[in-house]
């Protein structure tokens, strides 16, 4: 970790620190920002779970893509996020079908999941927590929006997953239709400080730190081929993942804002997971590499 990186991420946990014992600075308001990434996740997953125990929370807290329902989970506290670890380790594998000619994700089988079932989603618990809570999706134009899930509900996660390419249809919310969000805007920081007007930020990315460059990105591009192999209905898939990927990399020189203390928690780089990847075991070790990373740097800063 660089000691940039340190010291960004020992000023925002400071401040949840603060938030926590009852004294939080003069003006605090602390963002959660989680990016998606499919199976990737996973990270979110168990970094998120590492915050609970830490017992830090936020003031307003946006997803995008599979960032938002894992979002939903965590605000849903202790009890439902265990129901959330199922649902990712158990529901969203079965409903994936990488080299399907078309619905390569199930999208209504995992809304489905989340309404009903063992790891039915407690939108009550949700909206029982004080933060502000919403998922960013992209209207027909391609322009980002937030929708409130307090508001809007299973709705706005619908919308926040339903990727296109990947078998997602728009969702209508509100009289309007939208879908991912994250497809087209991975990481509008500008916006979402402007909007809510931040002191702190902590960013959950769906990529590790080596990644955040463009060698790192062919790299993943490259893996993404071999797993889709050649087949001409999988060409349009795999060029507009390509082309997200590359929005990543150039997120990184974006991440700091003079203005804002914003830190980013990087998943482990020893983890491997793909985007679409379904084995459990492989989703199993990501996550316990994650949560053991996670919970040794929170405690550094203890």
């Amino acid at each position: 970790m660089s000691e940039e990186r340190y010291n960004n991420l020992r000023k925002v946990i400071g401040t949840l620190k603060s938030r926590r014992a009852g004294a939080p600075p003069e003006n605090a308001k602390i963002m959660l920002f989680i990016m998606g990434g499919a199976m990737r996740g996973i990270w979110s997953i168990a970094q998120l779970k590492a915050l609970l125990e830490y017992g830090y929370s936020f003031d307003v807290v946006v997803g995008n893509s599979v960032g938002a329902p894992v979002a939903a989970y965590y605000l849903a506290g202790e009890r439902n996020f265990e129901a959330g670890l199922n649902f990712f380790f158990d529901e969203v594998p079965k409903r994936i079908k990488p080299l399907r000619f078309w619905k390569i994700i199930d999208i209504e089988g995992i809304i489905d999941a989340l309404r009903q079932g063992e790891c039915a989603l407690d939108l009550k618990a949700v909206k029982r927590n004080p933060a502000q809570f919403f998922a960013e999706v992209a209207d027909s134009a391609k322009k980002y929006h937030l929708l409130d899930v307090k508001e809007y509900g299973i709705d706005a996660l619908k919308a926040a997953i339903s990727i296109r390419i990947l078998g997602g249809k728009p969702v209508g919310v509100a009289g309007a239709e939208y879908v991912d969000g994250g497809a087209y805007h991975q990481l509008p920081l500008g916006d979402l400080i402007k909007r809510f007007k931040p002191t702190d930020i902590l960013i959950l990315p769906n990529v590790r730190e080596k990644e955040m460059n463009t060698p790192g990105i062919n790299q993943m591009i490259s893996a993404l081929k071999e797993m889709l192999g050649g087949k001409k209905s999988s060409w349009e898939t795999r060029k507009a993942i390509e082309l997200n990927m590359r929005k990543n990399a150039l997120c990184a020189s974006r991440l700091y804002r003079p203005e804002v203390n914003t830190a980013v928690l990087y998943p482990p780089e020893t983890t491997k997971v793909s985007l679409l990847e379904t084995k459990r075991s492989t989703l199993l070790k990501a996550y316990e590499q994650t949560l053991h990373e996670t919970r040794k740097v929170l405690q550094l800063n203890e």
